[in-house]
């Protein structure tokens, strides 16, 4: 409201992405996704859904988990919670999982590998040799130098440095 007591949009800067998005669904959140490296930006409202499902020559496959999240969860942020709920249904354990790169993270590598899984990430964005992210958390620099193995997987070898 300005001083003349008039309704007035805000700047669309000052709007949080957690802020309430619909008078009738207060969960609803937003998120601009996308505009990187010739990319079409996308204004993206609602939520996030990951569907996870079994994926094997020999059996039935078929949908696991459902998880829906507000739209600014990171791709990220799905994966362990995701095959952590898979596992209690499938009676195998799991040994590879299939990502698109979204999924990628030092974090997620590091769960797979501590769990003896595969993370085979397929359609990876942005550079093609190395990424470079900062684990705030172990205060390091982690450089990912990206190479596909015989199966077609793109795979990470990490090189931390403090």
């Amino acid at each position: 409201m300005n001083d003349d007591k008039i309704i007035v949009a805000r700047d669309k800067e000052t709007i949080s992405p957690q802020s309430v998005q619909s008078p009738f669904d207060t969960d609803c959140t937003y998120r601009s996704k996308g505009g990187h490296g010739g990319q079409k930006k996308q204004e993206v409202k609602g939520y996030s859904v990951n569907i996870t499902e079994t994926c094997d020559d020999d059996n039935l496959n078929l949908p696991t988990n459902a998880n829906v999240k507000v739209v600014s969860t990171a791709d990220t942020d799905f994966l362990k919670t995701d095959i952590e709920s898979t596992q209690i249904i499938v009676t195998d354990k799991i040994e590879v999982v299939h990502a698109d790169g979204a999924y990628h993270s030092p974090e997620n590598q590091d769960y797979c590998k501590i769990n003896e899984i595969d993370l085979c990430l397929q359609a990876i964005q942005g550079a093609k040799k190395k990424v470079r992210t900062r684990n705030e958390r172990t205060n390091t620099n982690i450089t990912s130098k990206r190479y596909t193995n015989r199966s077609g997987c793109t795979k990470y070898q990490n090189n931390q440095q403090r």
